[in-house]
């Protein structure tokens, strides 16, 4: 298993390589690699794809999810050209532009749950309450921190990766689901979303690795995204 995974990165790699060779003229036209967690951030990204894509239509996006240790793994193998991702970046190994949203933790639970009454979600309320964790957060982060506990303390009936996957198990009863906003649309649904207090926010940033040499569309890419933020 681990020779096939590594014969198939060494597989998307050429790939990537041959495409970039192929959009070495006049035209620019070829393919973006994006890796990033879920997040609404990603508005501002595909803002800029749009727009691109307009300018150069042979420009093609390939955006992959994740927690910020595939997007690192991804950019390190080459695989990625550029990585959104939250919180703190090591700027000896990445060069990175922030993005002005920030996400605002809270949680996600079922609309008849005792917690669905209150306008903010305290430490105090989830103390006894089966909680959903990402599976980053499971390691300690931004959410055990506000907590002020050990991961002992809380009781966590499951873990998740994608946001999505842990809106159904909210919906079947499992617990309450830690998270950012945005990401699931409860507007016309059986869950809501309560932003926790005191307020807990997480920046973001796009990051590419230092020396980075890229390809002309993601040259392109990077220069309007520039422009989209100053912009701002």
């Amino acid at each position: 298993m681990i020779l096939r995974k590594r014969a198939e990165e060494i597989l998307d790699l050429v790939k990537k390589t041959e495409c970039e060779i192929t959009s070495a003229d006049d035209i620019i036209m070829g393919d973006i690699y994006i890796g990033t967690g879920e997040t609404d951030g990603v508005r501002l990204i595909a803002k800029t794809a749009g727009k691109l894509q307009k300018i150069c239509p042979g420009i093609h996006f390939h955006v992959s999810s994740g927690n910020a240790a595939f997007v690192m793994e991804q950019l390190d193998k080459g695989l990625l050209d550029f990585g959104v991702v939250f919180g703190t970046v090591d700027l000896t190994k990445y060069n990175a532009l922030k993005l002005p949203d920030k996400d605002v933790w809270g949680v996600l639970m079922r609309r008849d749950s005792p917690l669905a009454s209150k306008k903010e979600i305290t430490p105090g309320d989830l103390r006894d309450k089966p909680l959903i964790l990402s599976q980053q957060e499971h390691r300690g982060g931004s959410f055990t921190q506000w907590f002020q506990c050990q991961m002992t303390d809380l009781n966590i009936a499951a873990t998740y990766n994608l946001i999505y996957n842990a809106s159904l198990l909210v919906d079947e009863g499992l617990g309450y689901a830690v998270g950012l906003d945005k990401i699931i649309n409860t507007s016309c649904s059986s869950l809501c979303f309560r932003p926790l207090a005191p307020k807990l926010e997480e920046e973001m940033s796009i990051i590419w690795k230092k020396h980075q040499i890229f390809s002309r569309p993601a040259e392109k890419f990077l220069s309007l995204l520039k422009e989209h933020l100053n912009g701002i």
